[in-house]
């Protein structure tokens, strides 16, 4: 039963690992480069026509879009490391 919990273990570490690297990815890729160009396309805009409410709000629908992706990949990488503590348990 020890070994069988042992491989588990490292079964699991090793899940983890795996998807903490691909979340890690998935940052770079999904949000960092994308975000970035749409708040400098919204703050040249702002900065050309002045800070309109508009355009203000363009720059708020920007950053609430980034923590909309991002808290569905955190509840999706809560999901997931929930279901592999269940596997073996603490």
């Amino acid at each position: 039963m020890n070994s069988m919990t042992s491989l588990l273990r490292r079964a699991r570490d090793a899940a983890r690992s795996r998807w903490s690297c691909a979340t890690r990815a998935w940052e770079n890729a999904n949000t960092s480069a994308p975000h970035r160009l749409k708040t400098a396309a919204a703050e040249h805009e702002a900065a050309a026509q002045g800070a309109s409410p508009v355009t203000r709000a363009r720059l708020d629908a920007v950053e609430r879009e980034k923590l909309d992706l991002y808290q569905r990949r955190y509840a999706e990488y809560v999901r997931t490391a929930k279901a592999l503590q269940a596997l073996i348990g603490p």
